[in-house]
């Protein structure tokens, strides 16, 4: 009964060493005659040079997302995207400027000036923010007289 355990062993061990020879040829095949590309390797920074990189924030990132969205009219997804941003950082005023923006495209008109306001609220520093918050309430009186 060993001298049949060990036969079919010896069979399973040359069946995976003929399986892994047949794609080793087969990979070597399909590479034949194609030009190795080098890989580019990330330069290595020092630790200063490391530290002087700025991260955004989740919230940035998600307003960046939903601005792209927008200018692909898919206001859906721009909604969304800034309805997340404002849930990370519910002072982050840019995003309830856009997210005012989106709701307008959607005909969701309701909640618009909250948002708006919010933003300016926010925003009260930036005279280009104030500016450009006043543009878009004096077009969506034009529009809808709100």
């Amino acid at each position: 009964m060993d001298a049949r355990r060990e036969h079919e062993f010896m069979k399973i061990n040359k069946l995976i060493i003929f399986v892994i020879a047949c794609s080793l040829i087969t990979t070597s095949c399909a590479t034949m005659g194609k030009k190795a590309v080098p890989t580019k390797r990330p330069p290595i920074y020092d630790k200063p040079v490391i530290d002087s990189v700025e991260t955004q924030s989740p919230a940035k990132e998600l307003l960046k997302e939903g601005i792209t969205h927008l200018k692909e009219k898919a206001h859906q997804k721009a909604e969304w995207k800034f309805e997340e941003a404002i849930k990370l950082d519910p002072d982050y005023g840019p995003a309830y400027y856009w997210l005012a923006r989106a709701r307008y495209r959607l005909n969701q008109i309701k909640d618009i000036i909250y948002l708006l306001e919010k933003a300016e609220l926010l925003l009260k520093n930036s005279t280009t923010w104030i500016e450009r918050i006043q543009k878009f309430k004096d077009l969506l009186y034009e529009k809808t007289g709100y």
